[in-house]
């Protein structure tokens, strides 16, 4: 199984992957006229997801059934291509310094013309694709997204600013980073250190996906199965206040 979060939030359990989602909601009363606590519940089921939305009114606990079916059968609307044609700065830099290097040796020769020139290119070419080598190998990929129409509709008016900042930090190219989200997965399960989880052990970002979930956007990471679910159980608290106040995280899995 694996494990999604939803932005809304979403958290891993035990499956092959794991969700976390955390659905934005506006604050509303209750009829005391009191504003109601942000809610969180864990369903066990054989795909586990967590959600995270913010406060609005109490989230009912509901069969473990409905949690998995729910968000993927429900009508989401066509998906979006919002990521993009990207290319990496690794990618631009060996192509350009290789072309420098290879005209230049050219020309040095007098296989190509501008001998002239020739020197100026081998002297730039050589840390151009220095650099360009460097940047590949120390580049992160951008993780796979999936945008539904309905959901990218109310983005604007429902995401908050947390949500909107992890789609544009793992929906790019980034460099000397070990994994997406890195530092805020060291915080919260304290990797290497006392009381923490072995490194072995770190979730790793899969995927995430932008949906509806009773009619309030939600993003949902999807993590891996290396972490098991009881670490992601014992922090939800920390996880739930990544997302910023007043946002429920739930946990649910997913084959």
């Amino acid at each position: 199984m694996a494990a999604c979060l939803n932005v809304t939030g979403v958290l891993p359990l035990r499956s092959q992957y794991r969700t976390v989602k955390c659905e934005a909601r506006k604050q509303q009363t209750c009829r005391a006229a009191r504003p109601l606590k942000a809610s969180c519940r864990t369903q066990f089921s054989a795909p586990i997801q967590l959600r995270s939305r913010l406060a609005g009114k109490k989230v009912s606990v509901a069969k473990p059934s409905l949690i998995v079916t729910s968000a993927a059968s429900t009508d989401q609307g066509e998906v979006l291509d919002e990521g993009g044609v990207q290319v990496s700065f690794g990618t631009v830099g060996l192509t350009v310094g290789l072309s420098l290097l290879v005209y230049g040796f050219g020309a040095f020769f007098q296989f190509l013309p501008g001998t002239s020139v020739s020197s100026v290119l081998l002297i730039y070419g050589f840390p151009v694709s220095l650099i360009g080598a460097a940047l590949q190998y120390a580049k992160l990929d951008p993780v796979p997204r999936t945008t539904y129409a309905k959901a990218a509709a109310v983005r604007e008016a429902q995401a908050t600013s947390i949500q909107n900042q992890i789609i544009s930090d793992v929906t790019r190219y980034r460099y000397g980073d070990e994994q997406h989200l890195d530092e805020a997965l060291k915080r919260v399960f304290r990797i290497g250190q006392g009381g923490g989880i072995s490194k072995r052990q770190t979730p790793k970002l899969t995927s995430i996906r932008e949906e509806l979930v009773d009619d309030k956007y939600t993003l949902v990471l999807v993590f891996d199965d290396n972490c098991p679910l009881e670490e992601f159980e014992s922090r939800q608290p920390k996880i739930q206040g990544f997302f910023g106040p007043g946002v429920t995280a739930l946990i649910a899995g997913i084959e």
